[in-house]
């Protein structure tokens, strides 16, 4: 049994091996005892028309280089989908079959801070707390952090989770500050608190606004949502 389970769910990813083999040197450095869990959401057919065929064969050898990775480190398990089944569904699943007491997610295009875990640890611990991380953007040539940054988020009028540009000029001394929303890019929890909060709605299939969904639970049970800016997360944004 680890102590935390990572999850990454991946689908039509390029850069899914990268982004383990970083969380699992961070653990490494950091000597955290984590598990983590690589879910292959299945090769989504509507888009093969609008990609490359060398991109479809570069996002098949992830997945053969993902389960040579598992193979040769007991750490990483990988689920895998013959047909995409969506994200909150098949999170959902990975957190059932999950042996830690924390549980982080991260996308699949990611690079983590060397204090990520034992620092979202020390806050996470509250089961009344739902945290995420302070953001940049990766160069995807050096696959480096670069130097764009990304904190708070608000939602809008239509529930859409935006970044809220000006808002840490009010609490720019704090480390660890409450936010309205977040883009579900990253996020940190006891697995407890998952459950409390109902898990993902598998109702509804729809990849993204996961940042929304939790954010709205999160605040109409009493939790709190929580911006830690000590730990970030580069993250590869779409062109």
């Amino acid at each position: 049994m680890a102590e935390i389970s990572v999850i990454i769910p991946a689908r039509n990813e390029l850069h899914l091996v990268r982004t383990i083999e970083n969380v699992l040197q961070v653990a490494d450095r950091s000597n955290e005892d984590i598990e983590v869990l690589a879910l292959l959401d299945g090769w989504d057919k509507s888009v093969s028309e609008k990609c490359s065929q060398q991109a479809i064969d570069l996002h098949h050898e992830q997945i053969d280089r993902a389960y040579g990775l598992a193979e040769s480190d007991p750490r990483l398990r990988i689920l895998e989908k013959d047909t995409p089944v969506g994200q909150r569904l098949f999170i959902n699943e990975a957190v059932r079959n999950c042996t830690g007491t924390y549980m982080a997610k991260i996308d699949a295009h990611c690079i983590l801070s060397a204090n990520y875990f034992t620092e979202l640890k020390k806050v996470g611990c509250n089961p009344d707390v739902f945290v995420t991380t302070k953001m940049y953007n990766i160069d995807e040539a050096t696959w480096q952090r670069g130097k764009r940054t990304f904190t708070f988020a608000l939602l809008d009028y239509d529930l859409k989770s935006t970044w809220w540009k000006h808002y840490h000029h009010r609490v720019k001394r704090e480390v660890v500050s409450e936010t309205m929303s977040f883009m579900g890019t990253t996020w940190f929890c006891l697995v407890d608190t998952w459950w409390q909060l109902g898990g993902y709605d598998e109702r509804l299939y729809v990849w993204g606004e996961t940042g929304t969904e939790f954010s709205l639970k999160t605040w109409l049970t009493g939790k709190q949502l929580l911006l830690h800016k000590g730990v970030w997360c580069g993250h590869l944004f779409r062109k």
